[in-house]
């Protein structure tokens, strides 16, 4: 009897020298519901469904060692890293309804910390930690309905602990899951659960600004970012872009592979406060995220600017985050741009920062593509007597190494994530002929900005052409608009945000091109012209017709005043197109906007101009559609989203050709009477 009196003394003693009690096991993994509601275990199909967890005091001591570590001198290998697979590794492993049949599903966990807002007396607001219940989390997002089960492994340098087994029951929804490449079209997408067809209608509302005197944003601006996003999403929008970086809410920079290394706004005329970890700004975006599924805007994330990678910023000289500061260069053997892209423990540390953001972000269905970095062509920028140097442009060798790593990233977020997002990288000028990037992407992306009046229906319309004849994947015009100063001009007018986003729907791209300069576009109501454009496509059959053969010019044989694009269904079924006319053009546009124009000092921007002129009509010839048959012909008034009254009727000859009379078409883009421009479908008559 005293023996198993001495051994329960014993087991009491231990449980008070390791902080357990009967009440609460510091010493076991905890796991707990968050979302979509505490303590529930149940989940809605294609919704968020994240766990929380505690795990066990003696690892929990190590990841704290590891974050409060602030001295130099302190061994890498002390404590545990949060951030760094190597040392703690959180698995949940999903069983779906009708498992083994259906495969499982392996979902990475990320450390989390909470944090809020608080005001300063500097320039700027900013961040306090809060106290965090469950620092580890998982996100997922259910495809079935049913009973689930899942279980938690966390794995160590030293020690692996599992979970019990917890089930929940998964309701249906209308969710319509991810985005896919359009099985029998593969020039646009589709839903991977209804096989709906879906066309991007959107823009960029790219990142937040920045406070005077900061070279990164604050919550204040945060919070402005995500009003633009809602301002969008009030619209019948249905798409956006968002562009990340170290200035806003990307989670790296100031040491490698710690996302959470203290950080400051820079500010050059006020003292510094008290710094606070980077996950601020993942916390961040956590609530970006959020506005974005209220908003149901379908979003590209494009994780990387190019000017870290850049020895200079030609917009900002001063800027901190270029390539002489970029934490990848600790790393030995690190020097170069280059060597980024080929160095080994590079390449390891950048897959362990992208599987934290998949694991944190890729649940979400609202997250359709990923590109890698903005505008690729400018990585390794520098400026060489004087003049500026572009690897990209110059070097053979430079364009397979960025090859080789779009190569490994892609196979490694396909293979290893499994992700579900559309994976791509984006180019500011056409790709070099020996470029080879775009064969590991799934669809393709290029900014183009001009303020040429041929600049949609001949420069871009060229443009879409090379590409799509060298890659037959999904297209998209990821920036557009007027470049830089010119950009001035959207404060007085619409006529390039509104050209822009109809004559890009008919070059035959997944989408409109995204117009960059969303401030301007909302903060002037330009915005709402999205409707009329959304009414538009949801009268057009996609689901029926192969909108692949590209048309577009000017109507040289009747009028040379009337521009136009157009798409026609491969088998010669249907078109849709676009016309509009060629004066209304925003620099032939200062007598309608003379007292904007002066107010806001825009007036440098103008060059000689010819006043627009109201056209009669003219007559266009449209190509590839079936011979000898009758088709029906509406037109639709772009700007107040009517349809004429009057369809007419027209037939084709016999080769294929349609004749199509045009409306007359205005001069006054404020008065729009008549229309400066129309949409229009044709659908054959059985």
């Amino acid at each position: 009897m005293k023996k198993y009196l001495f051994i329960i003394l014993l087991t009491s003693l231990a449980n008070i020298i390791l902080g357990q009690n009967s009440i609460e096991n510091k010493d076991v993994l905890k796991v707990e519901v968050l979302k979509p509601a505490v303590s529930e275990w149940k989940a809605v199909k294609y919704e968020l469904f994240e766990v929380g967890m505690i795990l066990p005091d003696r690892i929990s001591i190590l990841v704290n060692q590891f974050l409060s570590k602030r001295s130099p001198n302190l061994l890498p290998l002390e404590g545990l890293n949060p951030f760094d697979p190597d040392d703690i590794s959180v698995e949940a492993t999903f069983f779906p309804p009708g498992y083994p049949e259906n495969e499982v599903s392996t979902i990475y966990g990320f450390f989390y910390k909470d944090y809020e807002t608080i005001e300063t007396p500097l320039t700027y607001h900013y961040w306090k930690e809060i106290e965090t219940t469950f620092p580890w989390r998982v996100r997922f997002s259910p495809d079935k309905p049913g009973e689930w089960s899942v279980g938690i492994t966390v794995v160590t340098r030293d020690e692996t602990v599992k979970s019990e087994t917890y089930r929940f029951i998964c309701a249906d929804s209308g969710g319509k899951g991810f985005l896919e490449v359009n099985k029998n079209n593969n020039r646009y997408l589709e839903y991977a659960d209804t096989k709906e067809d879906f066309f991007a209608i959107g823009m960029n509302v790219a990142f937040p600004g920045y406070p005077a005197g900061c070279f990164g944003s604050d919550s204040k601006k945060m919070d402005e970012h995500r009003k633009y996003i809602s301002a969008l999403g009030e619209t019948k929008a249905n798409f956006c872009r968002l562009v990340l970086g170290p200035k806003t809410y990307n989670f790296e920079w100031e040491e490698l592979g710690n996302y959470d290394a203290p950080f400051t706004l820079s500010n050059k005329t006020s003292p510094k406060i008290e710094k606070v970890g980077r996950l601020a700004l993942a916390w961040e975006f956590d609530k970006s995220m959020n506005t974005i599924e209220k908003s149901e805007l379908n979003t590209i994330i494009c994780f990387e600017i190019h000017f870290p990678f850049m020895y200079f910023n030609p917009y900002y000289p001063d800027d901190p985050y270029r390539w002489i500061n970029n934490p990848y260069k600790a790393i030995p053997g690190v020097t170069e741009v280059a060597d980024f892209f080929t160095n080994p423990e590079a390449i390891k540390i950048y897959q362990y920062k992208l599987r934290y953001f998949f694991a944190r972000w890729g649940y979400s269905p609202y997250f359709t593509g990923f590109e890698f970095l903005s505008e690729m062509e400018f990585t390794g920028g520098k400026i060489i007597d004087g003049k500026k140097y572009y690897p990209y442009h110059e070097s053979e060798e430079f364009r397979a190494i960025l090859t080789e790593w779009y190569a490994g990233m892609t196979r490694y977020l396909r293979d290893e994530l499994h992700v579900k997002q559309l994976l791509s990288s984006s180019y500011s000028f056409i790709p070099h002929e020996n470029d080879r990037s775009n064969s590991y992407f799934d669809f393709v992306s290029m900014h183009r900005y001009g303020k040429l009046q041929a600049i949609n229906s001949t420069h871009r319309k060229n443009e879409i052409n090379k590409y799509l004849s060298r890659w037959d994947k999904p297209f998209i015009f990821g920036e557009t608009g007027m470049p830089d100063e010119a950009a001035r001009i959207n404060k007085c007018m619409d006529n390039s945000f509104s050209n822009d986003i109809w004559a890009m729907a008919m070059m035959g791209g997944f989408g409109t091109g995204l117009y960059w300069w969303w401030s301007y576009v909302i903060d002037q109501n330009y915005h709402w012209l999205f409707n009329p454009l959304a009414d538009f496509f949801e009268a057009v059959d996609m689901e029926n017709n192969n909108f692949t053969v590209r048309h577009g010019g000017k109507d040289y044989e009747t009028d040379p005043r009337i521009e136009y694009l157009a798409l026609t269904d491969s088998a010669g079924k249907a078109a849709i197109g676009w016309v509009h006319n060629y004066q209304v053009y925003w620099n032939n546009l200062y007598n309608q906007y003379e007292y904007c124009i002066d107010e806001n000092n825009l007036k440098d921007l103008f060059t000689e101009s010819q006043v627009p002129e109201i056209t009669a009509g003219g007559v266009l010839f449209l190509e590839g559609l079936k011979p000898g048959s009758k088709y029906s012909m509406k037109w639709f008034n772009t700007r107040n989203g009517k349809w004429k009254k009057q369809f007419c009727k027209t037939n084709s000859n016999a080769s294929g050709t349609l004749r199509i009379r045009v409306p007359k078409l205005g001069n006054n883009t404020e008065v729009q009477s008549p229309p400066t421009e129309y949409g229009f479908i044709i659908e054959l008559i059985k």
